[in-house]
Order: C-alpha cells, then structure tokens, then sequence
C-alpha cells in the first residue's frame, strides 16, 4: 500500500494540468521509458489505476520507473528555470546595449555586445542540456 501511495505522488508530479485521459496517457509514456524492457510499456489505463490508488499491487520496477520518470520531471523544470533565468539576463543585457548606444558610449557598448553574445552562446548550450 505505501508504494502504491508513492506511485500515485510521484505520479502526479509527472502529470502536467491536463485532462486526466492526456495525464495518463503522459504518465504512461514517461514511465514507460524506465521500464526495464521485458515489461514493456504502462498502459494509460495502468497509470490511471496507480494514480487513484484503485486497489492495484505496484510491481518493484514500476515503481522504480516511476521514480525515475519523477525525477526526470523535476530534473526538466529545474533546467527549464536555469534556462528562464539566463534569458532573463541575457535581456538584461541586450537593454543595457540599448541604453548604451542612446547615450552614444561605443566601448561600453561593445563590450555589452560581447557579453550579451556570451549569456546567448550559454542559453543556447541550456537548451541542448549540455549545461555551462
């Protein structure tokens, strides 16, 4: 019972808000990628039956693969924050050469520029997950 309680949890980090036929369907193929192969893959109907805790045994697997796919979410928004954080200062930066050019200050504004094209060249490795 406390894995399924785990299960259904973990679950529903997974789970975007969603109509709960595209949750599962969601679940079941974010799972299904940590499942060992012999397995196969999690029916939508499965998750949903592991996510409202409907009187289902959680086999060892499925749960580690819930785990994992949960941790994989969480992994994703985390770089997702990162990214939205250096998009963030790469705006910042882009102002400032603006702001730059309007009162006429060419040095500074090359080295925004050089800067901006850094922060850029960073966002950029973010969203191909190479990091910095």
């Amino acid at each position: 019972m406390i894995a399924t309680v785990e299960a259904s949890r973990l679950m529903s980090e997974i789970a975007r808000p969603m109509t709960v036929k595209a949750a599962m369907y969601e679940i079941a193929q974010a799972v299904s990628k940590h499942l060992p192969k012999e397995m196969g893959v999690m029916t939508p109907s499965r998750a949903e039956d592991i996510f409202r805790q409907d009187r289902v045994r959680v086999r060892a697997e499925e749960l580690d693969a819930i785990r994992a796919a949960a941790e994989a979410r969480r992994a994703k928004e985390h770089n997702d924050a990162a990214i939205r954080a250096e998009m963030a200062v790469a705006l910042a930066r882009l102002e400032s050469v603006e702001a730059a050019f309007a009162g006429d200050d060419a040095e500074l504004a090359r080295a925004e520029i050089h800067a901006a094209r850094e922060q850029v060249l960073l966002v950029g490795r973010l969203l191909e997950g190479g990091g910095q």
